[in-house]
């Protein structure tokens, strides 16, 4: 039924949608939230927002890749929020999205999640940052900390042996 009202594309199918959405079964939720997507009105926008904060991972997921879409900078937060989710294709997605956003504001978010240790979300990130004209951060703190102490320890000896 939700995907007939989505390619129907009346917009008068929106609110009964977003209740669907926000009332059924996984089900019907996950049928409601695509019909929705199909709509590029910027009213589903706070909608799907809405959603993608609800705990359900598969929704989570498709509603990341979604968001992306509609470039806008109100849905960097979100994706931000949902690229540190503790599963993967959540944030495998968020973090794709966030590239399709063309929000630079993107960035510094893409190069903390970048340190991952998912080598899949690490190589979105990657990719991510390169369409939005940046790069990883590829110096992580606990290399820059290392190289401090090692730094520290070659003082000291050069210290010790101008003392000596």
């Amino acid at each position: 039924m939700a995907e007939v009202l989505a390619k129907i594309g009346d917009r008068r199918a929106i609110p009964a949608l977003a209740q669907a959405a926000k009332m059924g079964d996984e089900d019907l939720r996950m049928a409601a939230v695509a019909a929705l997507a199909q709509f590029s009105e910027r009213e589903v926008l706070p909608i799907l927002i809405a959603e993608s904060e609800r705990a359900h991972p598969l929704i989570q997921s498709y509603l990341a890749n979604v968001l992306g879409a509609f470039q806008d900078s109100q849905v960097v937060p979100v994706l931000a929020k949902l690229s540190t989710h503790s599963n993967r294709e959540v944030a495998f997605q968020a973090v794709c999205a966030l590239g399709e956003t063309g929000d630079r504001a993107a960035i510094p978010v893409l190069q903390r999640v970048w340190r991952r240790r998912d080598a899949l979300v690490r190589r979105a990130c990657s990719a991510s940052l390169r369409r939005l004209g940046a790069k990883p951060s590829w110096v992580s703190p606990a290399a820059i900390v290392l190289g401090l102490a090692i730094l520290a320890v070659l003082g000291i000896a050069v210290g010790w042996m101008v003392y000596k």
